[in-house]
């Protein structure tokens, strides 16, 4: 344990500081912030012309924006990893040394999982000074949605290590991440657009096919790491903190049961695939 646990900190560090000189996370982050600017701008549009604004917290929706943008890179680049080392022959030199498969998706986890979270941090500080400058209060429910990004950004990226030890190449392993969210994305939309339906005869197609997108709506919700994070703001917004606490510890599940899946894929399909 003690050897899997000096691996695993020497591939986190190894990887957060390739993270840290790349672009991507500053990419990130910024596109982040133009979000919240275009946000914040139209509020503080709406008040210059005297009008009034009713808001429950400004930023809110901002980190989740910010959030969600830093969640779909780190899909994108776990999705990659295992994939690439392993045709660049980097796993195979890496297992020579004292490097298992737990050690080493549990290093490229918290790599992950620590590139997000100093992005997440360093998102919440810098609406903290937009809420200086503009005059819009903070409140608590930003510290959740912070709080609960975490766990849901280590269900993307064991989402991701999943996936990406599933394919033997990292064009498959996009094109598997790509289907996924297609499909995730295709029933949210199918659901929204058919439950506002109303259907007079009870033998019309459309209401079978409104019950059925309404269910696989209701269990990509708990399937989606994205859909437990929006479900866990918004119950934080509306002060329903069992249905917070509820995401947060599903979206740990998520983490623990699709880590144990890559590391059992691993072992099986082996280093070369």
């Amino acid at each position: 344990m003690r050897d899997r646990l000096h691996a695993a900190r020497t591939i986190a560090a190894r990887d957060l500081l390739g993270l840290a000189a790349s672009p991507a996370p500053y990419v990130v982050l910024a596109l982040g912030m133009l979000a919240t600017l275009v946000i914040l701008r139209g509020h503080l549009d709406v008040v210059a012309r005297g009008q009034i604004l009713l808001l429950a917290d400004a930023f809110t929706l901002p980190y989740f924006i910010t959030a969600t943008i830093a969640m779909l890179f780190l899909a994108i680049s776990s999705a990659t990893a295992v994939a690439r080392e392993r045709d660049q022959g980097t796993l195979e030199t890496l297992f020579h040394g004292p490097v298992d498969a737990p050690s080493y998706l549990a290093g490229k986890e918290l790599a992950q999982v620590g590139a997000f979270a100093a992005i997440g941090l360093a998102a919440a500080l810098l609406l903290v000074a937009y809420g200086g400058l503009t005059g819009f209060r903070v409140t608590g429910v930003l510290a959740l949605a912070v709080l609960l990004s975490i766990p849901a950004a280590g269900a993307v990226v064991a989402l991701g290590l999943f996936l990406s030890t599933a394919t033997g190449s990292v064009r498959a392993a996009l094109a598997l991440l790509v289907a996924v969210t297609a499909l995730l994305l295709a029933t949210r939309v199918a659901a929204d657009l058919l439950g506002g339906i109303v259907v007079a005869n009870n033998q019309s197609p459309l209401l079978f096919a409104r019950d059925l997108f309404l269910i696989l709506d209701a269990i990509a919700a708990r399937l989606s790491p994205f859909s437990l994070f929006q479900d866990g703001v918004d119950a934080a917004s509306r002060g329903e903190y069992v249905g917070y606490l509820t995401a947060m510890g599903v979206a740990m599940l998520h983490v623990v049961a699709l880590m144990w899946a890559a590391i059992r894929l691993l072992d099986a399909r082996g280093l070369r695939g």
